[in-house]
């Protein structure tokens, strides 16, 4: 490779073109951290240049990686931008929105002049793109095209190329304004952008390798996501083929890059590309491996090199399969399966997505729909009756791939594996619970402390689902009903206590039920507030008057210990019928000391606050940390332990994630929110940790 410095008036002086490779990622450089800190640099130089030309020193912009094109004799010379296309498309908006501003101030030649750094001579093109001296990948085209026409206005306005034009059109309009001579100050800014903006360009030579070349780079500027690498590397191959990439990106590719495969997606605790999840659930199930999204481009590679398969055959597979990986979104939740994707989603168990996307890629005639939806049956069971028993959910990867495995060996028996696998599973951490300990779970269960709202909401609104007539309306419980306490938390002023039971005995077991899943159901927002902390009958009456869900139509004239007990049994039986339990070999390989014999330790009841912290640090098992949530959305971080010997456990918790044991500064506490069925912890410097 060859290496030189010049000024954009060397780089953009000559009749060339610039081509980004149509398989490389959109525009991407954003105000914050591209454009402001660009602009501040050419006024920093400007200024310079006003008070004395030959003492402006030029700045130094990175470097930009280029490769030969073969072209006709006629043709004008063109390069392949390897690396530094964010960079040069920057540039060019810069030097357009400058010449916009000069041309709207009707100082034509500096219009003229920086017109030059941007479009080639009309009497050599080919073609009416060929104009414009450096031409972007396909899905920006349309933007940069109308933005370099000085037609912005027609771009799409949520591109961020019209948006970069946009900014510096603003900004250049805004310094003019204020400079004392306008004429001196564009001269001062051409010459600026012509002669002291300099760029290391590198030229590949032909023994050079350009793929090799690309990865090494990625870091630089705004990083790579994995799925831009593969993208690189697929449409390279495709080149080096001699394949039709255009025709292989607007048929395969093209979809994966509109902005619902672009967005931010969580996955556990950290924000990753939708499409790089995607990606890995992809290879995941086609390895049979695990393979996470910061190892995804290299095990791609690996597995594209080890494949002899076309780049064409590997496209048509990704498409078939992320459009059945949008399917899981896009199903709406009256279709069984879009109920299935609805509570999966919001139990998290994204770890069973390379199954999904296999089973979902069968033919009609290996796994028929019905078939399908009975697994899927299968796998809800799996999952609600080990969140409810407060199972971990640690080894989660090493049963789903198990499963996956095992199907693909006898897909046309898809349904019994699953139930054999499933059943067969040993251990605290993989057996599927059967009806004794679900039904304990569920009965005895404090579930609106030990489970997420938007977990037991899935449950209430399955119980909703199932206790309801056959004849009634299908009210579909999902537009975020709450959940209500039938016998108030803040129980002491109009609920008294049983004159013939020990006042402390009496307190401890209406303490113990509060919680319990037969206290509790569903109310909408407006209705919520109203049932308070009221009397039985007045909160009975409310709640009859109002309610049309089949979860409060049979509620009894008095509300008490009993009551709670009795409802919650008959609860238990309709979730035990909803989400059936394994196999009577599966049953039996319930080991002894699972979440079924487990017995906690009493509570104390006053909650913990962060303020009564005297230790700088605590060490906690994850899986026994529980939330004590409170009425309101803000509240203080509450700490609670299942031993008085490990009494400090903490909220962050959720119901048990893998981490093991998690260290806590004691000091860093600040406050819990509730968002989105999501609860987020702010410590003291403002970071957020996402709990479920």
């Amino acid at each position: 490779m060859k290496s030189d410095t010049v000024d954009l008036r060397l780089l953009f002086g000559k009749d060339v073109r610039y081509l980004v490779p149509l398989f490389q990622r959109p525009y991407v450089w954003n105000q914050v951290e591209h454009w402001e800190p660009l602009w501040a640099d050419v006024l920093t130089i400007v200024d310079a240049y006003l008070r004395d030309p030959k003492q402006a020193a030029p700045h130094f912009l990175g470097a930009v990686v280029l490769d030969h094109v073969s072209t006709q004799v006629a043709e004008l010379e063109a390069r392949q931008v390897i690396d530094g296309q964010q960079r040069l498309t920057t540039l060019q908006i810069l030097i357009a929105a400058c010449r916009d501003v000069a041309d709207k101030a009707g100082f034509d030649k500096q219009a003229r002049v920086l017109a030059k750094l941007t479009d080639n001579d009309e009497d050599l093109i080919a073609e009416t793109h060929h104009m414009l001296k450096v031409w972007p990948t396909n899905v920006d085209r349309s933007s940069f095209s109308a933005v370099m026409a000085g037609e912005a206005k027609q771009a799409d306005r949520r591109s961020p190329i019209t948006r970069a034009h946009e900014y510096f059109v603003k900004t250049t309009s805004l310094w003019l304004d204020e400079v004392d001579d306008t004429e001196d100050a564009l001269a001062a800014l051409s010459a600026v952008l012509r002669s002291l903006l300099k760029i290391v360009v590198i030229d590949l030579e032909h023994n050079d390798n350009a793929q090799v070349i690309f990865e090494t780079l990625n870091a630089r500027g705004t990083p790579l996501r994995a799925s831009d690498l593969i993208k690189n590397l697929l449409f390279q191959r495709a080149t080096d083929a001699g394949e039709d990439v255009e025709k292989l990106y607007e048929t395969y590719w093209r979809e994966f890059e509109e902005p619902g495969w672009r967005k931010e997606v969580r996955q556990g605790r950290l924000k990753r590309l939708r499409l790089d999840v995607f990606l890995s659930h992809y290879l995941t199930m086609e390895k049979g491996s695990e393979i996470g999204v910061s190892s995804l481009f290299e095990e791609f590679r690996s597995f594209t090199a080890a494949s002899t398969e076309s780049v064409e055959h590997l496209l048509i597979d990704l498409r078939k399969y992320g459009a059945i990986y949008d399917l899981f979104d896009e199903l709406p939740p009256d279709d069984p399966r879009g109920l299935f994707f609805y509570r999966l989603r919001t139990m998290q168990a994204t770890t069973a997505d390379p199954l999904l996307l296999y089973l979902f890629g069968l033919d009609e005639e290996t796994l028929p729909k019905e078939s399908l939806n009975g697994i899927l049956r299968k796998l809800e069971a799996y999952l609600v009756r080990r969140m409810v028993s407060r199972l971990t959910t640690k080894n989660y990867n090493v049963v789903f791939l198990g499963l996956l495995q095992a199907v693909k060996e006898d897909p046309t028996d898809a349904v019994g594996v699953v139930e054999r696998y499933l059943s067969g599973l040993e251990g605290d951490s993989q057996f599927w619970p059967a009806n004794n300990t679900f039904r304990r779970a569920l009965e005895t269960g404090e579930l609106y402390r030990t489970l997420s709202r938007a977990r037991l909401r899935i449950v209430l609104e399955a119980l909703e689902d199932a206790t309801k007539s056959k004849y009634a309306e299908n009210l579909l419980v999902l537009d975020k009903l709450t959940i209500e306490h039938l016998m108030p938390q803040s129980w002491e002023a109009h609920w008294p206590l049983p004159a013939d039971k020990h006042h402390l005995e009496a307190e401890q077991a209406r303490e113990q039920r509060i919680h319990r899943l037969g206290n509790l159901t569903l109310a909408t927002k407006k209705l919520n507030p109203k049932l308070s902390n009221g009397p039985w009958s007045t909160k009975r009456s409310d709640i009859l008057e109002h309610s049309a869900l089949a979860l409060n139509r049979s509620l009894p004239d008095e509300w008490h210990e009993d009551s709670i007990d009795q409802r919650g049994a008959a609860l238990a039986e309709v979730a035990i019928g909803i989400w059936p339990g394994p196999s009577e070999d599966g049953t039996k390989r319930e080991v002894a000391g699972a979440a079924d014999e487990a017995q906690e330790e009493p509570f104390r009841t006053e909650p913990i606050t962060a303020d009564d912290l005297t230790v700088g640090r605590l060490r906690i098992p994850i899986e026994s940390a529980v939330l004590l949530p409170a009425d309101d959305d803000e509240v203080d971080v509450v700490l609670r332990g299942t031993q008085a010997s490990a009494y400090w456990q903490v909220a962050l918790a959720g119901d048990g994630d893998g981490l093991g044991l998690l260290t806590l500064d004691a000091s860093l506490l600040g406050r819990l929110t509730e968002v989105d069925d999501s609860l987020i912890l702010t410590d003291s410097e403002g970071s957020e940790i996402y709990l479920d």
